[in-house]
């Protein structure tokens, strides 16, 4: 990303994943770059994907300022704009008046896991939770 803001800093990058589908860390450190055209960048590890926190389903669509602006137009109020007869948001993407590639972002992000189901946010494998299980019951026949 550092190198698409500026073409010139030429900062190392690794490959995609082909398990993931994401891009392998490279950056080990964080560092200062100036930008050609003035300014700093500042390139860091760790970071590898941002998530969307505190959004209800029922209220995505009015975080697009172009679907916020006709929504009122449905022929239902509690419209999700995926199936409904007579969404205007739909028929505007139909009409090119809204990207196709923000509706699908759009329809994307409902089709995420809930905020609110906190087990689908669960980064622990079924091998790790296991794994956490025998140690755990280890250490109460330890400490027993």
């Amino acid at each position: 990303m550092v190198n698409a803001i500026d073409s010139q800093l030429q900062v190392r990058i690794g490959d995609i994943s082909a398990v993931h589908h994401k891009g392998k860390h490279t950056t080990t450190y964080a560092e200062m770059h100036p930008l050609s055209f003035g300014g700093w960048i500042i390139d860091t590890p760790g970071i590898k994907e941002f998530g969307l926190y505190d959004l209800e389903k029922e209220t995505l669509a009015q975080r697009f300022p172009e679907m916020r602006q006709i929504m009122s137009e449905c022929r239902f109020a509690n419209c999700t704009h995926r199936s409904e007869p007579g969404c205007a948001v739909k028929q505007a993407v139909a009409d090119g008046q809204i990207a196709d590639f923000r509706y699908k972002n759009y329809l994307n992000m409902m089709l995420m896991p809930s905020q609110t189901n906190k087990a689908s946010y669960d980064c622990k494998t079924d091998d790790n939770r296991r794994s956490d299980a025998a140690k755990n019951q280890r250490h109460r026949k330890n400490s027993a």
